[in-house]
């Protein structure tokens, strides 16, 4: 008798088809590892506090428990304090305005919406801008006092004119918010002559 011999290699390749889901098995199960290893680590990682560092003007980074020298956190403020206070367009004015209110103490801040209120009826209808830019900021810690040293140009009905701004800014260190993150605010403004 003979013996019938079948030239199929069905078998061998049902072999190959099993070691190869073997090796999909092992590389699905270790690629669903890495991804809830990867979104423990997310949540983990977004619930943490955020990492704040603080540097100085020379960028170098200030230990957490070291304080920012007051003189060149005043020095931001009161630059910032003139963007807003000093730099307008009529039709920006009233707007400046309102956000220069955010770097006055709360109990100076009646005296300067009504400054404020006297600026924008002067300069109602007389198409009035102003631009500063400052060229000194002093400031002295032990009397919490900010001299400021500014070139102005005023422009009103086409007419323009340039003089020097010459303004103290005297502040106290409050509460650092989102709109003023020095915390430093003002108590009085005077211009000098």
């Amino acid at each position: 008798m003979r013996s019938l011999q079948l030239k199929t290699s069905f078998p061998i390749v049902w072999g190959d088809l099993a070691f190869q889901n073997n090796w999909l098995r092992k590389i699905a199960l270790t690629s669903l590892v890495m991804a809830t290893l990867s979104l423990s680590l997310t949540i983990v990682l977004m619930n943490r506090k955020p990492l704040i560092v603080m540097m100085d003007a020379q960028a170098n980074i200030v230990r957490s428990g070291a304080t920012v020298p007051v003189e060149s956190e005043a020095e931001k403020m009161a630059r910032r304090y003139l963007d807003v206070r000093y730099v307008w367009q009529p039709s920006s004015q009233a707007a400046q305005l309102a956000l220069a209110k955010r770097f006055i103490a709360s109990q100076s801040l009646k005296a300067f919406e009504k400054t404020a209120a006297e600026l924008v009826v002067f300069s109602k209808g007389k198409n009035v801008a102003q631009r500063v830019y400052p060229t000194a900021v002093g400031v002295d810690a032990k009397e919490r006092r900010i001299e400021v040293t500014a070139d102005r140009f005023t422009e009103i009905q086409g007419l323009k004119a340039a003089t020097i701004l010459r303004v103290n800014l005297f502040y106290q260190i409050g509460t650092r918010t989102l709109e003023n993150p020095w915390g430093i605010y003002i108590i009085k403004e005077e211009e000098v002559q």
